[in-house]
């Protein structure tokens, strides 16, 4: 699992899309991100020796496989379809799995 922080409010652009989700959604979100994590004896995501790319971000041990027909868009598509927002039936690149989300306009 490649993890990012986010520092500060994110620019409105072709990366960033705002989905207004309910607690019960953002629930469902959080809870299939942490069943990604592989965790060691005492249930904490296993930190993988890899620098990363940069000072901000850092690699984890995932659950499953990363392979031509499980790639990040598809597990980003299944993210939100695990919290009942419209998505793709699959996507494997990337157009497909922003396609059903809103586009923004201006800043956040």
């Amino acid at each position: 699992m490649h993890v990012k922080a986010l520092g500060g409010r994110p620019r409105a652009g072709d990366n960033v899309h705002r989905l207004r989700i309910t607690r019960a959604e953002y629930a469902s979100l959080v809870e299939f991100i942490d069943s990604g994590f592989a965790l060691d004896e005492a249930g904490r995501p296993v930190l993988l020796e890899h620098p990363g790319y940069h000072d901000y971000d850092r690699f984890f041990a995932g659950r499953g496989r990363y392979h031509l027909f499980r790639t990040c868009n598809v597990w980003t598509n299944d993210a939100v379809k695990a919290m009942g927002q419209k998505a793709a039936l699959w996507a494997p690149f990337e157009r497909s799995a922003r396609h059903h989300l809103p586009r923004n306009r201006g800043e956040f």
